[in-house]
């Protein structure tokens, strides 16, 4: 059996590796072998290899592992599956994609982290919201009854009361129905309102207003149950090191610049060699849409009109 000697250095895809089995983020392994963030950082980009003695041990046993395999590269096997987990086979959209990596690279935390909070967050925020419109209803059942008692009161000679149609058309009653079947999204609300911002987007623009406006991410209603959002420019540029206004700015929240890839770039090379890379990137993005837009009106020609 192979004994490394001291100088063996780390594997930067091992150490990696087996810190994301263990659903560690870098600081929190750096927390548990009391070292910087940083140095975990420069050991699994391989920038630095040599691990001093005394954190070699303490390493080891966060990971599970003994130093020996640190040093080693991955055996082909496939990882053992850690109890009461599963994968999930879902789809998501690219923009999606990028708008988790931004919230992992931002708050230090895992993908796997973020998802396991995703259905208590989603059940907070839509409980919230339903109570909110119950609430309102509530505010306005109660006007309602203020109301025809003083109009039973100061017309009384006329026997007059206010009437409430009670029809599957009627918008008070949709809500109530809404409400009773927990429709966050609004499905079930007339289809006359369609044009309007479902319930949901416009409870969260409003939740969102106690957030400072450069932290505010903005919201878009396209019809029932169709969200739209895209996280804050200042935090997007932030991370990539952008100006606001940037061209690739967009691309990247609409999800046709990858942002892992922006990031893993930007650590690799200069910031001039960078910039000049994205600023590319983003130009032959916006040709290849422009090709797109182009054949979807008929518009593009036999010469260059095909796209790669």
């Amino acid at each position: 059996m192979h004994t490394p000697i001291k100088s063996d250095p780390i594997n930067p895809e091992t150490l990696q590796t087996l810190r994301k089995r263990r659903r560690l983020t870098q600081q929190q392994l750096a927390d548990r072998i009391r070292c910087r963030k940083d140095t975990v950082s420069r050991w699994e980009r391989g920038e630095s290899g040599n691990v001093r003695s005394h954190l070699r041990e303490p390493l080891a046993r966060a990971l599970g592992v003994s130093w020996d395999d640190l040093t080693r590269p991955m055996s082909g096997d496939p990882a053992p599956r850690d109890p009461g987990t599963t994968r999930l086979n879902e789809r998501v959209s690219s923009s999606t994609k990028n708008n988790l990596d931004l919230v992992c690279q931002r708050f230090d935390v895992e993908r796997s982290q973020v998802l396991d909070m995703a259905p208590l967050l989603f059940w907070l925020l839509a409980e919230t919201s339903l109570a909110s419109r119950q609430r309102q209803l509530d505010k306005f059942e109660e006007a309602f009854d203020q109301a025809e008692q003083t109009a039973s009161s100061q017309l009384s000679h006329l026997e007059v009361g206010l009437k409430v149609i009670d029809s599957d058309g009627d918008p008070l009653v949709c809500e109530y129905d809404s409400l009773e079947k927990r429709d966050v999204f609004g499905r079930l609300l007339p289809a006359t309102y369609a044009d309007l911002p479902g319930p949901f987007v416009t409870w969260l623009r409003e939740f969102c207003i106690q957030l400072p406006k450069e932290r505010r991410p903005a919201l878009a209603d396209f019809g029932p149950g169709e969200v739209s959002y895209s996280l804050p420019d200042a935090a997007l540029c932030e991370l990539t090191g952008l100006e606001e206004g940037h061209d690739a700015i967009k691309w990247i929240q609409s999800g046709d610049i990858d942002l892992e890839e922006c990031c893993r770039k930007r650590r690799e090379h200069d910031e001039p060699t960078y910039k000049a890379w994205l600023s590319d990137r983003a130009a032959e993005v916006m040709r290849l849409a422009r090709m797109e837009l182009d054949q979807l009106l008929g518009l593009g020609g036999d010469d260059d009109g095909e796209i790669d």
